[in-house]
């Protein structure tokens, strides 16, 4: 197994086995779970998996800096909306329920359009294969957040049971 593939399994099951990420309220605390778990923030791990020439460094690195704070962002949409439906998932209408996992749906698209825009840009500035690199591993990263994300929510047919228990 190489040094990216070994150091990028351990990053996906450090991610899956910490369900704090979903409850960070500022970058600042996901930052400092991630540099807990694997002893350097994300940047490092992009350091140390990524091999770039000193001219595709130049142009990757601002557009990465950029992406990252527009990332953040969107990362916490993702999460919001997740915490908002698992506070008043068992008193909520039917609508209700369509329109929180609309807003989840619509937050993780926005993360999948975010690396696909930065893709492009990335390829432009540098070269396809850097390009390629970094939508590997943000999709690697953003796969395994859906998961822990999926793995929060609650199981619904769980809910439908206990409440008709308590009918």
């Amino acid at each position: 197994m190489t040094n990216t593939k070994l150091i990028m399994s351990v990053w996906t099951v450090m991610f899956m086995l910490t369900g704090s990420v979903l409850y960070a309220q500022q970058s600042h605390e996901e930052l400092a779970i991630v540099q807990n778990l694997f002893g350097m923030n994300k940047r490092s791990l992009y350091e140390k998996t990524m091999t770039l020439s000193a001219a595709d460094s130049v142009g990757f690195w601002p557009l990465y800096d950029t992406y990252e704070s527009k990332r953040t962002k969107a990362v916490k949409n993702t999460i919001d909306a997740t915490k908002k439906f698992i506070s008043v998932y068992p008193n909520t209408t039917h609508e209700q329920i369509n329109d929180m996992i609309m807003d989840i749906s619509d937050a993780n698209d926005d993360l999948r359009d975010l690396i696909l825009d930065y893709y492009s840009d990335i390829r432009k500035t540098t070269s396809a294969q850097t390009a390629a690199m970094f939508y590997q591993i943000e999709s690697y990263i953003l796969n395994a957040l859906e998961l822990e994300i999926n793995n929060s929510l609650p199981f619904l047919q769980s809910y439908s049971l206990s409440l008709q228990k308590r009918k």
